[in-house]
């Protein structure tokens, strides 16, 4: 496992391939299924304010930051759903597809969906056991390094934590992915992730 892995993820959802004058090659765009909705921010917990605190330790309310007092901010929501995986959890997916994707990026086009259907119902009905992980710890690389003395040091890096993957959340990623996937066959659109 790579550490790029543990700090990204990669969204599946509809979209719709479209060409303007700004992108005459063209571009995938998710706007069309997807809705503006004000929810509560995520940062101040919908009060509007921040709690603060001064150098003894007394509380100071300021304005929150991210939502500028109005205590909600505008999300992009999806009307339809999407999935979102660990990059890891991802590449498994799109392996077990028959998908090789080292980039993490890509699209089913309309004409393709009756082919992702038919993997897709030939791995709900397999054994997919195999692609199952028990949670492991991952001790970082050993290194020399100098301390703030200038002394030799062996240093370790950070304890990594990978926590696996189960046959329940193999069959909710195929089951959450079968959705999208019937979706877009009824609205004509695209499947994309990145």
């Amino acid at each position: 496992m790579k550490l790029s892995e543990l700090t990204e993820s990669v969204t599946f959802s509809l979209s719709e391939f479209r060409k303007d004058k700004d992108y005459p090659d063209g571009l995938y765009d998710f706007t069309p299924f997807y809705k503006h909705e004000f929810k509560p921010c995520g940062f101040c917990d919908g009060t509007g304010k921040e709690k603060w605190e001064n150098d003894h330790g007394d509380p100071l309310w300021h304005e929150c930051e991210y939502c500028k007092g109005k205590a909600a901010t505008k999300e992009w929501i999806p009307m339809v759903g999407e999935l979102n995986l660990a990059n890891s959890n991802a590449r498994t997916l799109l392996q077990m597809l028959g998908y090789e994707d080292d980039e993490l990026s890509g699209a089913w086009n309309p004409k393709d969906l009756p082919e992702v259907k038919r993997r897709l119902i030939k791995l709900m009905n397999q054994d997919t056991s195999q692609h199952t992980q028990q949670p492991r710890r991952v001790p970082g690389q050993t290194r020399v390094g100098k301390d703030d003395n200038g002394m030799s040091r062996i240093t370790r890096g950070p304890l990594l934590y990978d926590m696996g993957r189960t046959q329940n959340q193999l069959d909710r990623y195929m089951s959450e992915l079968w959705k999208l996937v019937d979706a877009a066959q009824k609205l004509n659109a695209s499947v994309s992730w990145a």
